[in-house]
C-alpha cells in the first residue's frame, strides 16, 4: 500500500528492534477485527498464594512447627522483587487464599469439643506479611479470593483437615453423622447446623477482609467430591452444596464489613464450583446452579491437565474441542483456577511458556475469562518434586527459605545458587505471564470475532483508553501468521516472548493490514501506539441518534452519527418502533452505549415514561455504571457498582407521568455532575467512581418491557 512520503519517512524514523520473517510460515489467516463485537472486562490476574508450610506431609497446626510459607520465608528485599512483578496493583489482582490448608491456623475453640470454629493465622505475623505484600492490590481494586480445603475442625466429621470429612450434623449427633444423612429425617437440625456453620464462614470472612485484605471473590470448596486429602479436604453432594451456599451468599451480601473496604463500596463475586469432576458444572454444583445462576459471577474448574497438555496432545488447543464447549454451554465468565505441572519430565519449557500464553489466550475467547490465571503458585520451595508440590510445574518463582528451612547456594536442591530467603524467576511461566501482567490493563475489554481459527496458534484483541491491545501465542514448532484488517491505518509497538524473550522490543509495525508472523513456540504483545491528539471543539456532536428508521422487531440499527450501538448482553433484542428505541426483549438489565474516548461529556435523551428512564454513564459494564433515572421514585443519580445502587443525590419531589415525554441530561466534569430534566438543572452530585470510564448510553429495565421508548440521543464534548 502506497502510504504517501509522510508516513514513509515516518516509517523510516522508527526504532530497530526484533523483526521475524515469514519465509518459514507453515499455517497462516487473514482475519478482520471487527470492534463493535465488544465482549467481557479484564479484571487482573487470578493466582493462589502458600502463606504456610507444604511438603507432602501432614501440615502443622501449632504455632511454631514448620512456620514458613510466603512471604514470610522470603527476604524483604525479594518481597519487594515479587510485589514489584505480581501485586504491583496492575498485574495479579486476585488471591486465591487457601483455607484450612495454606492459611489454617486456629480462632473461636469450641468449650466442648475443643475444636477450632474458626480459621485465622497459625503463626505470630502472618496477617501482617500478607498485608503489607496485597498493599498496593487492595488499593487499586483487587484483593483476596478465599475458599475452602476444609471447614474449620468444628464442623467436619474428623474433626481434623486432614481427616475423612464432610460436613458433621451437628447436635446431638456424633461427630461422625453427615449433615447430608440427617436432611431427610431431622430437617430442624439441618437447618440449625447451616445456619450456625455459615454465620461462621462469614465470620471467616470478615476476619480476613479486616486483618489482610479486602474479600473480593469466593469459593465455597476446593474439589468438591473428594473428603479426605492429607492438604485438607471437604465433600460435598449436589443438595448440601446448594443448600448452604443458598444460605451462605445472601449472608455475604448482608454483611456490613464486607460491604465496604477504605469507605468504597466492595461486592463479594461468587464463583462455583473449583471441581475436577469431568463434568464440572453438572455435578456437586449443577443443583445450585440450576437454582442461583443469577447470583454466580464465575464458573471455576480443574481440567487443567487437558490446557497444559498432559491430557490433550494439542495442550491449549483444547479450549477449541467440542469437549470444552460442551462444558461452557452458555455460561459467561468460565476459567480454569488451578493451572499446573503435575509430572516434572512432561513437555519441554519451550512447549510450557507459549501453551500458557495460548491458554491464556484461550481462555478470554472461547471461556469468557475476567480473570486470568497464569499458574497455580506464586512461589515454591525449591526442590519439591511430586505430583502435589512441585517447584518447575507449578509456580512462577522458584524460593529458597529463610533461616533453617533454606538450602546453602548451590548445594543439594539449589541448583540455582540462591541466597537463603531468595526467589528465582520460574522462566516459562514468568515469561509468560509477563506478556499480560506487563501489558495489559485492568479494564480493558475484548472485541473481536474469533470463528476463524488457526491450528495450536491464537490470538485476541483489547481496547483500552482508546488503544488496542493484541496478543499472539503458537505452540508448535513451525512458525504461523495472522494477518489483521483494522479498516484504518494504524501503528503498534510490539515485544516478544518466550524461553528466549521477555518483552524484548520488536520493530513497530503500521498499515490498515499487518502481518504478524509468530515463530515456533512464542508470543507476542503489540500495543497501538498513542496517536496524535485530536483537537476537538466544545459542544461537537459525537454521538446523535434520531432513531428516524424503519420498524425493526430484530435489530436498533445503527446511530445516524457514531455508528453502532454496543451491548453486552446476548438475549437482549432491541428495535425501533415508530421512529423510537424500544425493548423487544429485555430478560436481563441491559445497557447500550458508545465508547466516545472520553470521560467528561453532555449526554441527553428523550424517552416516554413507562415506569423507568435512565441514562447510563460511565459504564464499566451491565453491573458497573453510573445512572442519572426518572422513576415513579422520582429523579435520581446514582451509582450502580457491582450491581448494588447507591444514590447519590434524588429529588422525591418530581412526579413523572406515564406516556409523557421527558428529556434528560447529564453535564459531566470530573467528579461533578450537573443533572438536567426538561432542560432545567435540578441538582448536582459528585461521585468518585468510574471516573475514568469514556462509554455512554442508554438503560433498558427488564421490568419495563415493551412499553419504553427512547428518542434524540445525543452526546457532545465539553
Amino acid at each position: 500500500m502506497d502510504y504517501g512520503k509522510a508516513a514513509l519517512a515516518a516509517l523510516a524514523s522508527i526504532p530497530t528492534g526484533l523483526e521475524f520473517s515469514d519465509s518459514n510460515v507453515a499455517r497462516s489467516i487473514a482475519v478482520t477485527l471487527d470492534q463493535s463485537l465488544v465482549k467481557q472486562d479484564y479484571l487482573g490476574g487470578y493466582i493462589e498464594i502458600q502463606p504456610d508450610s507444604w511438603d507432602s506431609t501432614l501440615p502443622s497446626t501449632d504455632a511454631t512447627t514448620n512456620a514458613w510459607g510466603f512471604p514470610t520465608s522470603l527476604s524483604p528485599a525479594e518481597q519487594q522483587r515479587v510485589k514489584d512483578f505480581a501485586f504491583n496493583g496492575r498485574s495479579i489482582m486476585y488471591i486465591r487464599l487457601p483455607l484450612g490448608f495454606a492459611y489454617r491456623g486456629y480462632r473461636n475453640i469450641d468449650g466442648t469439643t475443643s475444636l477450632a470454629k474458626n480459621i485465622g493465622e497459625r503463626f505470630a505475623g502472618q496477617n501482617a506479611a500478607l498485608k503489607a505484600w496485597f498493599d498496593r492490590i487492595s488499593v487499586n481494586g483487587g484483593g483476596l479470593a478465599p475458599e475452602y480445603w476444609c471447614p474449620a475442625p468444628y464442623w467436619v466429621t474428623s474433626g481434623t483437615y486432614s481427616g475423612d470429612n464432610q460436613l458433621r450434623a451437628g447436635g446431638s449427633y456424633p461427630m461422625t453423622t453427615t449433615l447430608a444423612s440427617i436432611k431427610a429425617s431431622d430437617a430442624t437440625q439441618y437447618n440449625a447446623q447451616i445456619t450456625a456453620f455459615t454465620d461462621a464462614v462469614v465470620n471467616d470472612l470478615e476476619y480476613l477482609h479486616q486483618n489482610i485484605a479486602p474479600v473480593r471473590m469466593f469459593g465455597l470448596q476446593n474439589e468438591p467430591k473428594y473428603s479426605q486429602m492429607l492438604y485438607g479436604a471437604c465433600k460435598y453432594d449436589a443438595q448440601t452444596y446448594n443448600d448452604v451456599l443458598e444460605a451462605l451468599y445472601p449472608k455475604i451480601q448482608a454483611s456490613v464489613a464486607l460491604s465496604t473496604y477504605n469507605g468504597l463500596p466492595n461486592t463479594v463475586k461468587l464463583h462455583v464450583a473449583s471441581s475436577d469432576e469431568t463434568s464440572p458444572f453438572t455435578g456437586i454444583a449443577a443443583t445450585f446452579i440450576a437454582n442461583h445462576a443469577n447470583w454466580i459471577w464465575g464458573y471455576s474448574h480443574h481440567s487443567m491437565r487437558k490446557a497444559s497438555g498432559e491430557a490433550y496432545s494439542g495442550g491449549a488447543e483444547w479450549y477449541k474441542s467440542a469437549e470444552f464447549a460442551t462444558i461452557k454451554g452458555s455460561k459467561t465468565n468460565v476459567f480454569i483456577n488451578e493451572y499446573e505441572y503435575f509430572s516434572t519430565t512432561f513437555g519441554t519449557d519451550d512447549f510450557r511458556c507459549s501453551n500458557n500464553m495460548l491458554h491464556l489466550i484461550n481462555e478470554a475467547v472461547y471461556g469468557g475469562a475476567q480473570v486470568l490465571h497464569p499458574v497455580i503458585h506464586i512461589c515454591k520451595p525449591l526442590g519439591q518434586t511430586s505430583s502435589d508440590t512441585n517447584t518447575s510445574g507449578y509456580s512462577l518463582f522458584a524460593a529458597n527459605l529463610s533461616g533453617n528451612y533454606g538450602v546453602p547456594p548451590f548445594s543439594g536442591t539449589n541448583t540455582y545458587g540462591l541466597n537463603k530467603g531468595a526467589v528465582s524467576p520460574n522462566t516459562w511461566a514468568y515469561n509468560s505471564w509477563a506478556m499480560f501482567g506487563d501489558n495489559l490493563p485492568v479494564g480493558a475489554y475484548l472485541l473481536g470475532d474469533y470463528s476463524k481459527t488457526i491450528q495450536n496458534a491464537g490470538w485476541c484483541a483489547y481496547k483500552y483508553g482508546g488503544k488496542l491491545y493484541l496478543f499472539f501465542a503458537n505452540n508448535s514448532a513451525e512458525d504461523v501468521s495472522i494477518s489483521i484488517s483494522f479498516g484504518a491505518s494504524k501503528t503498534f509497538k510490539g515485544k516478544a516472548y518466550s524461553m528466549k524473550y521477555v518483552g524484548d522490543a520488536m520493530k513497530n509495525k503500521m498499515g490498515d493490514t499487518i502481518k504478524f508472523v509468530i515463530p515456533a513456540y512464542s508470543g507476542q504483545s503489540w500495543i497501538e501506539a498513542t496517536p496524535a491528539p485530536t483537537v476537538i471543539l466544545p459542544n461537537t456532536t459525537l454521538v446523535s441518534d434520531s432513531f428516524n428508521r424503519a420498524n425493526s422487531t430484530t435489530t436498533i440499527g445503527n446511530a445516524d452519527i457514531g455508528g453502532a450501538w454496543k451491548k453486552d448482553i446476548a438475549t437482549t433484542v432491541l428495535g425501533i418502533n415508530s421512529n423510537k428505541a424500544y425493548p423487544v426483549t429485555v430478560i436481563t438489565d441491559t445497557t447500550i452505549y458508545f465508547d466516545v474516548g472520553n470521560t467528561d461529556v453532555i449526554v441527553s435523551a428523550d424517552g416516554v415514561f413507562a415506569g423507568y428512564l435512565a441514562l447510563s454513564l460511565r459504564v464499566l459494564d451491565d453491573d458497573n455504571h453510573l445512572r442519572l433515572r426518572l422513576s415513579s421514585a422520582g429523579f435520581a443519580l446514582a451509582t450502580y457498582i457491582n450491581a448494588t445502587t447507591t444514590i447519590v443525590v434524588q429529588d422525591t419531589s418530581i412526579v413523572p407521568v406515564n406516556s409523557t415525554t421527558y428529556n434528560i441530561k447529564a453535564v459531566m466534569n470530573g467528579t461533578t455532575i450537573d443533572c438536567y430534566l426538561d432542560g432545567i438543572l435540578k441538582f448536582t452530585g459528585t461521585v468518585t467512581s468510574l471516573t475514568t470510564r469514556t462509554r455512554h448510553g442508554l438503560f433498558f429495565s427488564h421490568s419495563f418491557v415493551p412499553n419504553t421508548r427512547y428518542d434524540n440521543f445525543l452526546i457532545k464534548s465539553k
